[in-house]
């Protein structure tokens, strides 16, 4: 379901996985907004939207809770991660991130469709708490098997 919501499009797809996740998390704790992971413009130019932010989206209407897709930027059109060790990944997502705008004391959800070894959420987590974030949660649809690399 979700390769076919992110490479087909198919939003009918990606509403399911998002309203199963979004029925998780009313329970835990809510953060201050919601950030989905950004693509490079071009990328997103041609798969045609950011799967990120319209999981980000749909969260957020559900969870009553506010989406800053300006607060992260990337800036280097990096190759897919997909098929890369974490080892590779790291690498690849080396300075691809800028913040923004600033922002303190702030309790932040990075927003993704999936999380494989955890490099873009661990880049991204680390550049917010760097420039204050208290707390930043990961959420993802899907969580692949742990990488042996």
């Amino acid at each position: 379901m979700i390769n076919r919501f992110k490479h087909q499009g198919h939003l009918w797809a990606g509403a399911a996985i998002t309203d199963m996740l979004a029925e998780q998390l009313l329970a835990r704790e809510k953060p201050d907004c919601i950030v989905p992971i950004p693509l490079h413009w071009y990328r997103q130019f041609n798969r045609g939207f950011n799967q990120a932010d319209w999981i980000a989206r749909r969260l957020a209407r559900q969870l009553d809770i506010p989406v800053d897709s300006a607060l992260i930027k990337r800036t280097t059109a990096t190759p897919p991660q997909q098929g890369l060790n974490r080892k590779q990944r790291l690498k690849n997502l080396r300075h691809a991130f800028q913040l923004n705008k600033s922002f303190s004391g702030s309790t932040i959800a990075i927003v993704d469709d999936v999380i494989t070894t955890g490099s873009t959420l661990s880049t991204i987590a680390t550049l917010l708490k760097l420039n204050g974030a208290t707390k930043v949660y990961g959420w993802s649809l899907a969580r692949t098997g742990l990488e042996k690399n």
